[in-house]
C-alpha cells in the first residue's frame, strides 16, 4: 500500500495536527468578535434611538429602519475589510522581508518566497466571511432599534 506524503506524515505522526486546533481557536476569537461587534452596534443604534423614533413618527416604516441600520452595518463590514486586508498586505510585506533576509544569508536555503504569496482565492474567502458575518451580527441591532415604539422617544424630546 503506497501513501502519498501528507499521508505518511499522519500515519507516522511526524507532525502534530495543531491545524485542526488552529481553526477552531480562529472560529473562536471570530466568535468573540462578532459578540463584541453585537453589543457595540447595539449601543450605537440605541444611542440614536431619539432619531430613529423621529424618522418612525415622520413616516419611516420598521422595514425602511431596519434597512437603513443594515446598510449602515454593511458599510462598516466594508471597511472594516478593506483595513484587514491592507494590514495582511503589509504584514505578507515584512514577512517577505524576513524571509529574504533568511535566505541571503543561508547558501543552502529552500524556496521561502514560495511560503509567502497571496492566494486569491483565500483572500476572497475570507473577505466574504468578514463581510458575511458582520452583516450577521448587524441583523440583532438593526431589528432591535426597528421594533422600538416612536411615541417613547418624541415624549423626551
Amino acid at each position: 500500500h503506497l501513501t502519498n506524503v501528507d499521508d505518511w506524515l499522519k500515519v507516522n505522526r511526524v507532525v502534530s495536527n495543531d491545524d485542526s486546533i488552529l481553526l477552531r481557536l480562529a472560529f473562536a476569537f471570530l466568535a468573540l468578535c462578532l459578540i463584541n461587534t453585537v453589543g457595540i452596534l447595539l449601543a450605537k443604534f440605541l444611542r440614536r434611538s431619539g432619531i430613529t423614533g423621529l424618522l418612525r413618527a415622520l413616516g419611516a416604516s420598521r422595514s425602511q429602519v431596519f434597512c437603513q441600520h443594515l446598510v449602515e452595518v454593511a458599510v462598516v463590514a466594508t471597511l472594516g475589510a478593506a483595513v484587514g486586508l491592507l494590514l495582511g498586505i503589509i504584514g505578507l510585506k515584512a514577512v517577505q522581508q524576513l524571509y529574504g533576509a533568511a535566505s541571503a544569508l543561508d547558501a543552502g536555503s529552500t524556496n521561502y518566497p514560495a511560503l509567502t504569496h497571496f492566494d486569491p482565492i483565500g483572500i476572497g474567502w475570507a473577505l466574504a466571511l468578514a463581510a458575511v458575518s458582520t452583516v450577521a451580527a448587524g441583523l440583532y441591532p438593526a431589528w432591535t432599534i426597528g421594533r422600538l415604539p416612536p411615541s417613547r422617544y418624541l415624549k423626551s424630546q
